[in-house]
Parts: C-alpha cells; sequence; structure tokens
C-alpha cells in the first residue's frame, strides 16, 4: 500500500476515531501495533539556506484546529522578518511516539544533504535533541551536521501560552539579523 493511502486511512481514523477495516483486518491497527508509521512533509524551497523543523507526534497531537492556526501564525512571524514559505525550508515530522529516532534521523539527513544550509530552526523540542525541554535549548549556539541549530517555542504553544512570544521575537529577530542581514 503507497504512503499517500496510508496517511489518508490514518486520517480518516484520527477524525472519525473508528478503525479502518479491509478485508476484515484492521488496517490501522496494523500501522499502530508494528511502529513503523511516520512522514516527512517537506514544504518550500529546497535550495534555501534556512531550513524549520516541526515534529508532531500523532498519539498527542494537537486538535486540528490549533495546527491550522499554528500555520497561520507561522506564515505572519516569517512575513514579519520578510520571509515567506517560498525563501526557507520546513520539514515536517508526523509520527507515533515510541517509534525508532534512528530511522526518523536517517530520513531527516536523506533530506538535508544540500550543503547550503546555514542554519536548522526546530519549532518546539525535537528529535535534533532528544527532546529536551524548550528552555534548556534556546540561547545556545548548537550544531548538526556542522550546521547551526537553533530552538524556538512552536506557534501551537505561542497560541496557548501569550508569555512566550517575547522570547519567540527575540530568536527570530536573532535569525534576521545573523542569517538573513548579518
Amino acid at each position: 500500500m503507497n504512503d499517500e493511502l496510508k496517511k489518508y486511512f490514518l486520517q480518516y481514523s484520527d477524525i472519525y476515531e473508528k478503525n479502518v477495516y479491509i478485508e476484515n483486518k484492521v488496517l490501522t491497527n496494523i500501522f499502530f501495533k508494528n511502529q513503523s508509521f511516520f512522514d516527512l512533509e517537506i514544504i518550500g524551497d529546497y535550495n534555501s539556506n534556512i531550513l524549520f523543523i516541526e515534529d508532531f507526534f500523532i498519539d498527542n497531537q494537537s486538535p486540528l484546529f490549533l495546527i491550522k492556526k499554528s500555520h497561520g501564525l507561522f506564515k505572519k512571524i516569517l512575513k514579519s522578518i520578510n520571509l515567506s514559505y517560498k525563501d526557507i525550508q520546513i520539514i515536517r515530522i508526523n509520527r507515533r511516539s515510541g517509534f525508532n529516532n534512528i530511522s526518523i534521523l536517517n530520513e531527516f539527513d536523506k533530506n538535508i544533504k544540500n550543503k547550503t544550509k546555514k542554519i536548522i530552526i526546530s519549532l518546539g523540542p525535537s528529535i535534533l535533541n532528544d527532546y529536551k525541554l524548550i528552555e534548556s535549548s534556546r540561547n545556545k549556539k548548537l550544531k548538526y551536521k556542522n550546521i547551526d541549530l537553533m530552538f524556538t517555542y512552536h506557534p501551537k504553544d505561542l497560541i496557548t501560552n501569550e508569555k512566550l512570544k517575547v522570547n519567540a521575537w527575540r530568536d527570530f529577530k536573532y535569525l534576521r539579523d545573523n542569517y538573513l542581514y548579518g
């Protein structure tokens, strides 16, 4: 079964909270039992030197309206520093918790082979820092595969906790001043 079809069935089961049956087999349970489901969604310009990473857990995924609202907020934040989806690359990792992180890192690495990347910005905690609390990773000079690595708050966290916006704005000004015009 191709990946798009798997993704459709998983989304269907998430929305309607029902199992999907094909030939008397529970399709969604098969995906979840073997912990073999993850998806990398790649958006934007592959040749961009700025890469954002979002890591979503399917089990704990925020309500759909919050995710859509966070994507809208992210576009506004980018616009405030004169960027858009056309200027950056975004890799969204959608997966089940407990999935083998090495497999995900291998797939991620395949997609960042472009040597022009100057910086990777993680929106929220991610696989790149073993999901440490974001506060322990912010404002530190980090590297991943010799590419600068920066952590900031995910836009969905900014929606649910407006106090975080001040620090997120500092992070994006740092990105603007040091990687766009610096």
